[in-house]
């Protein structure tokens, strides 16, 4: 995987129509590359959605407290303006680190392989 594409990125589903031949005997090889601009990210949830065109969304993102700080302005008795800083509650931020869209067919596979990983996982940690 030396990261170098050959062609243009796919960022639409399937526009080509193309579909895998039913014989097991006829099935390409595949190579899988990292992306120039691929990153690692740790994600603790997902947003789910369905777009208007059938798409299944998926938004993963981290999670951190944030301690709300605001600033009051107020009057002192000298007439002068005195910035007072109020701290508020805490709150949970989720940021979005990236967007997935795909096929409903695609999502499932997705679906039954995290599945498997999980079960792996918890078999094996016993």
């Amino acid at each position: 995987m030396n990261g170098k594409r050959k062609g243009k990125r796919n960022t639409e589903p399937n526009p080509s129509g193309f579909r895998f031949p039913v014989d097991p005997n006829e099935l390409p090889q595949i190579n899988y590359t990292r992306a120039s601009d691929c990153k690692v990210v740790y994600c603790e949830g997902g947003i789910t959605s369905v777009t208007p065109s059938g798409l299944v969304g998926v938004a993963l993102y981290s999670e951190y407290i944030d301690q709300a700080e605001g600033a009051v302005l107020d009057v002192d008795e000298e007439n002068r303006i005195v910035e007072r800083v109020e701290g508020g509650p805490p709150s949970i931020i989720r940021e979005v680190q990236v967007e997935l869209l795909m096929r409903p067919d695609s999502a499932s596979k997705l679906q039954l392989w995290l599945d498997k990983c999980v079960r792996f996982i918890e078999e094996n940690s016993k």
